[in-house]
């Protein structure tokens, strides 16, 4: 708190001054002059300066001021230095007063209005000034216990130890209003309240007196140098908030807790300062303890209780106030009960097998003998619950609502409820339900992606084999075998999970989805939670094409590749073909081919097939059906299908006349003209003559070489053209 002593500061007077200059030491110091731009000056020995008797320093280093005089005007001091500088000449001078102390003071004042002090033989001069600055810069740093409010007990005290080490400055105490005995010394301070203390009151010391305290003065004179006396804007002061308890009372009556009436004859006991009385409560239920010191921390507990309640070992526990009288209420109940329900699982106990099972939420309805309810128990996540203020008696519990993933327990759980005794708050009983988690069973349909539940060919649904994972870890829990186009896991707990197929059935491909799903709680009347999904199995197909040709021979080949769009001379156009599945004897698909001959059946599933050519042409030579069999998927199986057409025998070509033999020996009997005709038919038909018959050798063996050049073209035509295709 900053004490404001402008009160007490006599206003200026009209009249001038009188000053004088008393010389203090011959100590020399030269200097750099701020206001005179840097000029050096020597000052040989220092005086100081008194205005009407009262110390004052110069303000304007360099500027001439006569030894003595009068006619000095004085104003209120305006700078913003001026607070640093009054509190340099407090602390450099004004509060310890000596010739070397004014010069060191006057010293200091020049140096902070901006001169430079070159050199100085004043005595101890550099330490001098870091002391007074250090004092300066801490004139506003207060003890570390500044502004706290202090509460004292009559007949207490208190130690007060200042860690900044401050408080030895503040050696003027300002304010006492609440009246402690107070004891200074150096950094500690101590305070004690008395019975005459007042019940609240502020303590507080300053650095400085209330003299040093007020308005910094200028004096000046025509063109002398300008002298102020200076003051302290405030003291620097710091204080304390005091607050004294005085004594009190305490009164504690005792109550019927459901009626509110008073309870004589309960024995209660204050406990207090290590000390212990017992009172009996009187008709209006009131037990008291007066005049106790403000602040004591009293303690009341019952020792006995009425006659017919039970002694709860209530305890009361209150502060006394000054002039005051505390009261407090203790009541009593008839003894009553509390059951306490702990729930588990018939499988899992108390340990959750994972989210789908929870012991949170049983609800349990807790009845009379008579069968009358009087609440209900609802467990926590723990499985546990509670219901209280039962009478003594005879229960039982009955759920009522199963918690998620387990069954409804219909089974009555009986217990009592019987007298502790006096002392004990409560009779209590202990019941355990145990519910059974509820399982189920996962069915996995099995069918063709097209067709459904019916397969595709020689294929067959049944026998896929699939592992049944736990999602959370990837467990395999169980492996099933599809026979009749499922197959089912029975008796797992609820939880997330995933077929997997380790092994696909004939003819499908193998599938490696993860069909997930969830198998989840199906309420708590439901003995199975049953689940189903249906996965969809894609059949093995291939392709079949083939190219027809005429040849000459029937025949079926079976190729490694065939380019659809290859041009072939002997291709045969149109000639249907079907596709007949050998294990349903249905005709799968019927084509005809095109232009090239070529003809292709796509996407047939997995089987063996019979393949017939069902329009051969007239005069053609068909083939018998054939065979083929699906077995990988996207195979493509190439055929060449030939057909034997009509042999035409081709006409030869006329020799040419062969150059006339010179006339040979007439032979005994000449050959008739008349026998040439058969000769020629004999070698169209390809006939050697017989033994015996004539005939001219020449012409015999020219028609014989003709016949084979004819069959040789012939062959060559019909091999050229199979090996053109």
């Amino acid at each position: 708190m900053t004490i404001l002593f402008s009160a007490l500061i006599a206003p200026a007077q009209a009249f001038a001054a009188s000053m004088n200059n008393v010389k203090v030491g011959d100590w020399v110091s030269t200097w750099s002059l701020k206001a005179f731009g840097g000029q050096h000056w020597t000052d040989a020995g220092y005086y100081k300066k008194l205005v009407d008797g009262k110390d004052a320093f110069c303000i304007e280093h360099g500027v001439d001021l006569e030894m003595s005089g009068s006619g000095y005007d004085p104003s209120v001091y305006e700078s913003k230095l001026k607070d640093r500088l009054a509190l340099i000449a407090y602390y450099g001078y004004q509060n310890n007063p000596s010739n070397v102390n004014y010069a060191v003071t006057q010293s200091m004042i020049w140096e902070e209005l901006g001169d430079t002090l070159l050199t100085t033989n004043i005595p101890n001069y550099q330490s001098l000034r870091k002391s007074i600055l250090n004092k300066v810069n801490s004139f506003n740093d207060k003890p570390s216990f500044n502004e706290q409010t202090i509460t004292l007990n009559v007949g207490d005290s208190i130690t007060l130890t200042d860690t900044k080490k401050r408080l030895s400055e503040f050696n003027v105490q300002t304010a006492n209003t609440a009246g402690l005995q107070v004891s200074k010394s150096s950094n500690t301070l101590k305070l004690a309240a008395t019975k005459d203390s007042k019940a609240s009151g502020t303590l507080a010391y300053a650095i400085a007196k209330a003299a040093n305290v007020g308005q910094s003065f200028v004096y000046t004179k025509g063109q002398q140098q300008k002298i102020v006396h200076f003051k302290l804007a405030q003291a620097g002061e710091f204080k304390l908030n005091i607050k004294v308890n005085h004594n009190g009372n305490v009164r504690a009556k005792k109550i019927d807790s459901d009626t509110n009436t008073a309870l004589p004859n309960t024995k209660l006991k204050f406990e207090y300062d290590g000390k212990a009385k017992e009172v009996v409560t009187g008709k209006d239920g009131y037990a008291a303890l007066n005049d106790i010191k403000a602040g004591t921390k009293v303690k009341i507990t019952e020792v006995t209780a009425p006659n017919g309640y039970v002694n709860a070992g209530e305890l009361k526990e209150v502060t006394i106030e000054p002039n005051k009288t505390i009261e407090v209420i203790l009541g009593n109940k008839k003894q009553l009960g509390n059951v306490e329900l702990t729930k588990i699982g018939r499988e899992f106990g108390t340990t959750m097998y994972n989210q789908y099972y929870s012991l949170n939420g049983a609800v349990y309805g807790i009845y009379t003998e008579a069968g009358k309810k009087f609440g209900t128990i609802t467990t926590d996540e723990t499985g546990k619950g509670h219901l209280n203020g039962l009478a003594l008696g005879k229960y039982y519990a009955l759920e009522e609502k199963a918690p998620v993933g387990y069954l409804l327990n219909t089974e009555k759980l009986p217990f009592e409820l019987k007298y502790a005794g006096q002392t004990a708050k409560v009779s209590t009983a202990s019941i355990k339900g145990v519910d059974q988690e509820q399982f189920g069973n996962v069915t996995l349909i099995k069918e063709d992606a097209e067709t459904g539940d019916k397969s595709q060919g020689s294929a067959s649904l049944d026998g896929a084999v699939y592992e049944l994972h736990r999602v959370s870890d990837d467990k395999v829990i169980s492996e099933v075998t599809i026979e009749d186009g499922q197959g089912t896991v029975e008796n797992i707990p609820l939880d997330d999970y995933y077929f997997l197929e380790t092994k696909a059935p004939h003819g499908y491909l193998l599938d490696d989805q993860k069909h997930e799903f969830k198998l989840e709680y199906a309420g708590q009347d439901k003995e199975l939670a049953i689940t189903s999904l249906t996965v969809k199995e894609q059949v093995i197909t291939g392709h079949f094409d083939l190219v027809k040709l005429e040849s000459d021979q029937s025949a079926v080949s079976k190729l490694e590749e065939l380019d659809p769009e290859q041009k072939r001379q002997n291709s045969m156009k149109d000639i249907e073909f079907t596709i007949t599945s050998k294990t349903t004897n249905e005709v799968v698909q019927t084509g005809q081919t095109d232009a090239n001959g070529y003809l292709k059946f796509s996407d047939l599933p997995f089987d063996t097939y019979m393949i017939t050519e069902t329009n051969t042409p007239e005069g053609y030579e068909g083939v018998e059906p054939f065979q083929i069999a699906i077995t990988e998927d996207g195979q493509t199986l190439h055929y060449q299908v030939e057909n034997k057409k009509p042999v035409v025998p081709e006409t030869p070509k006329k020799p040419e006349q062969p150059v006339t033999p010179q006339k040979p020996t007439t032979p005994e009997k000449p050959v008739s003209p008349k026998e040439t005709p058969a000769v020629e038919k004999q070698i169209s038909k390809g006939t050697l003559p017989q033994t015996g018959e004539s005939k001219n050798i020449l012409l015999t063996i020219v028609g014989v070489i003709i016949l084979l050049n004819v069959a040789v073209l012939i062959g060559g035509y019909h091999y050229q053209k199979r090996h053109k295709q």
